[in-house]
């Protein structure tokens, strides 16, 4: 009996190494040299076989996807969208100042395949950003020769597009941040600009696809609002139709394929959504809220803490998860038409045209002091309508894009331009909830990464 090991080695992907394959075969009556051992076909050399174009554009689409899902789900716990059920895995609810959080808070690696700690939404989401960012420069060194003009080509503009988001998001979440492995280190502010450089990249290839260029313009409208640009801002969500959307696509063909935000709401048990989301009305109709609508105890409670939420409008683990829409935009004139003066009515308008578009047919209507015609703008937005105005827009905003990216940049932009904290105060776990808005970079980072540059401990506020 001869035993032959065949050793098939695979090239390193961008932050991820798979482990070399050894297949042994027990074969009888047969020498070595007369075998031919064909290669384990989940497994491809990268050298003897590259990537093609198409291949590597889907596989930049699908890191897109598969951060963005982990950190929804990540994010909505810090942001008071979620809540956990359970005695572990609640510290992403957690709001201190901590650089070593647990797995639980996405600080680690951790395959999709993984049904107990959460997949680690940090690692994803920086192996998105550098695979978005590498195969930019590939298409500008002239890895694919059939791209003739790179910068200006459909590729590196949806490329682009891919990598504005992804930065977006980890700007969103963290106060301070590193990119492709090296620094400086950047503050939020340091990475929406750079965010809005990337989009406008994606705005200006003349050979952008117009989903491609849309989906870039509405996210340089939302980093502009983080920014303080409003007026900026509202002038490119005026771009962007009302029935526009940008989705994150799941499927069911594998676990790994399937949306994490459905599975930890509708199948795990230990997830939940918040109380502040739950029982939602319009107006005061008494009529439930259908953008809120909700599904009790479709799956035991694994803590025993709270009962199970589970929100209809992701319905299965192949839904799709909105990354951005034409609703969002028009928040963000709506917004824009309140603050530069504009009437109140401007306002109540753009909130009605969004409800409409989601489903709601019922029209609010302001109750307090009407606009005062021949009373200078300013003087008349100080009317009880303007607060009631802007409340029922905040308020209508986290109701329609519930766990669609949007609440943790606004949690903080609230905070930091109106003294509005919309923050969670309490979890089911009694335990203290904290006041910070946004994590630390991760001491694995600061200790691991080369030329990382860091010098000085984070201090909130500065």
């Amino acid at each position: 009996m001869i035993i032959v090991v065949s050793k098939r080695g695979t090239k390193p992907r961008i932050g991820r190494f798979f482990t070399t394959m050894l297949s042994l075969l027990t074969l009888t009556g047969i020498t070595a040299c007369d075998l031919t051992v064909m290669p384990d076909p989940h497994f491809v050399d990268a050298d003897l076989n590259p990537a093609g174009l198409s291949e590597t554009m889907v596989g930049a689409e699908v890191g897109l996807n598969y951060a963005y899902d982990v950190w929804v789900y990540n994010v909505g716990l810090f942001d008071g969208e979620l809540v956990s059920t359970s005695e572990i895995r609640w510290e992403q609810s957690a709001r201190q100042t901590d650089r070593n959080l647990s797995q639980s808070s996405g600080l680690t690696g951790g395959g999709r395949d993984r049904r107990g700690p959460s997949v680690g939404y940090y690692a994803w989401l920086q192996d998105a950003i550098a695979a978005s960012n590498k195969t930019k420069k590939d298409l500008v060194a002239g890895v694919w020769p059939q791209v003739t003009d790179a910068k200006n080509s459909k590729q590196y503009a949806e490329l682009s597009m891919f990598l504005g988001w992804e930065i977006t998001w980890l700007s969103d979440f963290y106060c301070e941040l590193v990119l492709y492995g090296k620094g400086p280190v950047l503050s939020s502010a340091d990475g929406y600009a750079l965010a809005l450089a990337t989009f406008n990249e994606a705005i200006n290839a003349t050979g952008v696809d117009a989903k491609v260029k849309t989906a870039a313009i509405a996210g340089a409208a939302r980093v502009n609002r983080y920014l303080g640009n409003l007026s900026a801002a509202a002038a490119l969500a005026a771009q962007v139709p009302l029935d526009f959307e940008f989705l994150a696509n799941y499927s069911l063909n594998t676990f790994v394929e399937t949306n994490h935000v459905w599975f930890r709401l509708w199948a795990f048990g230990e997830h939940s959504t918040a109380p502040a989301f739950r029982d939602l009305k319009i107006d005061a109709t008494g009529v439930a809220d259908s953008r809120m609508d909700l599904t009790k105890d479709a799956i035991p409670s694994k803590g025993l803490l709270t009962n199970i939420y589970s929100p209809t409008k992701i319905p299965a683990g192949s839904s799709p998860l909105r990354i951005t829409s034409g609703v969002e935009m028009r928040y963000i004139q709506a917004e824009n038409a309140l603050a530069d003066g504009s009437p109140y009515t401007n306002t109540v308008k753009m909130i009605n045209e969004a409800r409409v578009q989601r489903g709601v047919a019922t029209a609010w209507a302001a109750t307090g002091s009407p606009f005062v015609v021949g009373v200078d703008k300013k003087t008349a937005l100080t009317h009880t309508a303007a607060n009631e105005v802007r409340d029922k827009l905040i308020d209508e905003k986290r109701r329609a894009l519930f766990l669609e990216g949007t609440q943790q940049g606004d949690n903080r932009l609230y905070l930091r331009r109106d003294n509005l904290n919309l923050y969670q105060t309490t979890i089911p776990q009694e335990q203290g909830v904290g006041d910070v808005t946004c994590r630390l970079l991760p001491q694995r980072e600061i200790d691991q990464i080369e030329g990382l540059g860091y010098t000085k401990p984070y201090v909130y506020g500065s």
